[in-house]
């Protein structure tokens, strides 16, 4: 029982990641469309989110003492992945980690969903 609920988190956490990184990478393909078609106004706007959702999970990870892999992690895009996959190890916490491995993760789904998907997906309404 316990092998098909770890089971069941890992094939929920990698459709998670499908989601989230399928969203980064629309966003960046409608940067590079709103570029092309002339609306530099609305993609320097969608590329400004995008980069403050990153900082923002960068800063997290640092503040809560994830040091500096996971830190460059957030400004690359690569904490939700990141994350997942030290959640789904069950990873030890980085030695100066302040919270858990799930709260940390939590943090940096929530960052993404309330600094980048949510504003796109408005700007992308709008425009």
């Amino acid at each position: 029982l316990h092998l098909e609920a770890q089971m069941s988190k890992g094939q929920a956490a990698i459709e998670t990641l499908l989601f989230t990184y399928a969203d980064m990478a629309t966003d960046v393909l409608m940067i590079a469309q709103y570029y092309a078609d002339g609306r530099a106004t609305v993609a320097t706007l969608m590329a400004a989110v995008l980069a403050f959702s990153l900082v923002v999970q960068a800063f997290c990870g640092h503040a809560l003492g994830q040091g500096k892999a996971m830190t460059l992690a957030g400004l690359f895009g690569m904490k939700p992945a990141a994350e997942t996959v030290r959640d789904l190890l069950d990873a030890a916490p980085f030695p100066n980690q302040v919270l858990s491995n799930v709260l940390m993760l939590g943090i940096t789904r929530m960052a993404e969903l309330v600094f980048e998907s949510s504003p796109e997906t408005v700007i992308q309404t709008v425009a």
